[in-house]
C-alpha cells in the first residue's frame, strides 16, 4: 500500500503547475493584444559649425612668486609675448647700454 503523506505535496504541486501554465498563457495572449509602441524618424544630414575659439575665465596661482630684476638699466626691446610657451636659451629682452657716471 502506498503511503498517503505523499499524495499531499503531489497534489500541490500539479495544482501550482496547471496554475502557473495557465497564468503563461493568460501573459501571451495580452501581449500579442497589447499596442505597439510608434517609432519617430529623424535623418541626419553633416554640416559645419562655426568654431568659437574664445573662451572666458579666470584663473589664481596656487602659490605666490615674486619676479625681481637682477641687472640695472632700461629695456630697449622685448622678444616675448606675456602668456607665451619659452624655452631655454630664448630671447626675452634687450637692455640699453648702460653708462657710468
Amino acid at each position: 500500500m502506498r503511503d498517503p503523506v505523499w499524495k499531499l505535496p503531489a497534489i500541490v504541486v500539479a495544482c501550482l503547475a496547471i496554475a502557473g501554465v495557465a497564468a503563461c498563457k493568460k501573459e501571451a495572449a495580452s501581449s500579442v493584444t497589447a499596442h505597439l509602441p510608434e517609432v519617430k524618424v529623424v535623418t541626419v544630414a553633416a554640416h559645419t559649425v562655426a568654431d568659437e575659439p574664445e573662451f572666458l575665465g579666470e584663473t589664481e596661482a596656487s602659490r605666490m612668486v615674486e619676479i625681481r630684476s637682477q641687472v640695472t638699466g632700461l629695456l630697449k626691446e622685448r622678444f616675448n609675448t606675456e602668456g607665451r610657451a619659452v624655452k631655454q636659451g630664448d630671447k626675452l629682452y634687450q637692455k640699453e647700454a648702460s653708462s657710468t657716471i
